[in-house]
C-alpha cells in the first residue's frame, strides 16, 4: 500500500508557485551550493567531492528542478480545472435573485418572458386577488398576463 504524504505526492500538494520557485532553489542548491561545500576539507566531504569532480551533481539537479516544475504544472492544471468547475455549478447553479419585496417571484427557468422587453415576469399576488404575471421592468414596461 503506498503512504500519502510521500515523494512526488508531497510536491504535487504544494501550491504551484511554491513548487516551481522550489523547483529552481533545488537546482541552484544542487548546482552550486554543494559544489562549493565540497572546498571543505575532511573525511565527510571527500565524497561530496568525487561526486562534484565527477559530474554526477549536474544531471541530479536537472531531475530535481524537472520533478518540481512537473510537481507545479500539475497542480497548475487541476487548479485551473477547479476554478472552471466552479464556475460551470455556479453558472448553472444559479438563477437571478427575487427583486425586493417578491419573495414569492417564480426562479427565471419556468417564468415566462416579457413580451415587449423580453425580462423573465415575476409572480404577484395577494390574499383574495388571482395572481398575475408582471414585468420587473415597471415602471418602463408596464406588461402583465394571467397566471
Amino acid at each position: 500500500m503506498a503512504r500519502k504524504g510521500r515523494g512526488f505526492d508531497l510536491f504535487a500538494r504544494l501550491p504551484w508557485p511554491l513548487a516551481g520557485v522550489l523547483g529552481v532553489l533545488a537546482y541552484a542548491a544542487i548546482r552550486h551550493g554543494l559544489p562549493a561545500l565540497a572546498t571543505g576539507d575532511g573525511p565527510l566531504l571527500a565524497g561530496l567531492r568525487t561526486a562534484v569532480d565527477g559530474g554526477v551533481l549536474v544531471p541530479l539537479a536537472w531531475i530535481a528542478l524537472a520533478v518540481l516544475w512537473l510537481a507545479a504544472l500539475g497542480n497548475f492544471l487541476v487548479a485551473r480545472s477547479r476554478q472552471r468547475e466552479a464556475q460551470a455549478a455556479g453558472d448553472a447553479g444559479s438563477s437571478a435573485p427575487a427583486p425586493a419585496g417578491q419573495a414569492d417571484a417564480v426562479p427565471r427557468e419556468i417564468a415566462p418572458t416579457c413580451p415587449v422587453c423580453g425580462t423573465a415576469m415575476v409572480k404577484h399576488g395577494e390574499r383574495g386577488t388571482e395572481p398575475t404575471w408582471a414585468c420587473p421592468e415597471h415602471p418602463e414596461c408596464r406588461r402583465t398576463r394571467a397566471a
